[in-house]
């Protein structure tokens, strides 16, 4: 089961940045801000997602045929720009086929950017409830995930955002919120010679209860999974990412600031600093539609993938925020 895409690294994240641009319907973004959407979580059949911004969405589709994986639009394609000013407009479909993304799988498993599938060679356990985070959602919408710039006290973000503020510790507490996000809400602190990353992934209830419905979890493990790449090049690459994105958010909400601590100064002398310091990631999953006391099998052993994958890439911490 596919629960998360995301683009090659080295093409992607490694180059200079927004040196690639994808247009669909005169509507241009850099590579960057664009996301993946799983379509379909059925273990059978191509894998299904769509790459999104706020302006489209363009749908495809990953098979296995005689030469191996390949990527085909669903509809009309988009048009990739990029490599330098004299490079040539070219079909998403050709280029995804060259530069093929991560495809993060239901169980701790990857399929790389050769198509190669990388599957453990251990039998899962489930998720152990007893390290569930159970918190107590007063006053939240389960439906509503995103605090958006109007700060709605009622979503799932705003919750989260505030808990983190009463009981953690950060430098710099930023709202990511968005296409193209490293995560909703991301945090920063350092300590000593270390550089605490906290990457929080929220995610809405399909339910206005709490219950054991799987579906809850796909999106938000994928999104975790996905998430653990930044640990890479000792996250340096992320702070010029949060740096990049707090400037573009800015601009597009005039008089509302990303920041929940900390500000621009104080991310910037972090990134002046990371390069001497050693990161330690910490991921956290939002998600009260999933029950504590009700967790079952299926949802812990979805978890327990996810966790493996996210310990094993960032070489950090797991925890789950979820209802009673």
């Amino acid at each position: 089961m596919l629960l998360g895409v995301d683009w090659p690294w080295e093409q992607v994240y490694l180059g200079s940045r927004d040196s690639y641009t994808l247009t669909y319907d005169d509507h241009s973004y850099p590579l960057t801000a664009v996301d993946f959407e799983v379509d379909d979580y059925s273990p059978t059949g191509p894998f299904l997602f769509s790459l999104t911004t706020p302006a489209w969405r363009v749908g495809y589709e990953a098979d296995y045929g005689a030469k191996g994986l390949v990527y085909r639009p669903r509809q009309k394609d988009a048009v990739v720009i990029g490599g330098g000013r004299t490079a040539q407009p070219q079909q998403l479909e050709e280029w995804l086929n060259s530069h093929r993304p991560d495809l993060f799988l239901e169980g701790d498993r990857l399929i790389d950017e050769e198509g190669r599938l990388f599957a453990p060679r251990y039998t899962r356990r489930p998720y152990d409830p007893a390290l569930l985070t159970p918190l107590e959602w007063e006053g939240v919408d389960l439906s509503k995930e995103s605090q958006r710039p109007e700060r709605r006290t009622d979503s799932i973000q705003y919750y989260t955002s505030a808990h983190l503020r009463v009981c953690g510790s950060f430098d710099v507490l930023l709202d990511d919120d968005g296409s193209g996000e490293a995560a909703d809400l991301v945090g920063l602190r350092v300590d000593g010679r270390y550089l605490d990353v906290t990457l929080v992934h929220c995610k809405y209830s399909s339910k206005s209860t709490p219950g054991t419905r799987l579906d809850d979890l796909y999106e938000v493990c994928g999104q975790a999974m996905r998430g653990a790449k930044w640990r890479r090049q000792n996250g340096l690459r992320l702070l010029d990412h949060l740096a990049d994105r707090a400037t573009k958010y800015l601009r597009r909400n005039p008089g509302v600031s990303p920041y929940e601590i900390g500000g621009r100064k104080e991310l910037f002398t972090i990134r002046d600093q990371a390069h001497l310091l050693r990161p330690r990631f910490h991921t956290v999953i939002a998600q009260p539609g999933l029950q504590a006391g009700q967790a079952t099998d299926e949802q812990l052993l979805l978890l327990a993938g996810a966790e493996k994958f996210v310990r094993d890439v960032s070489a950090g911490d797991f925890t789950v925020y979820c209802s009673r």
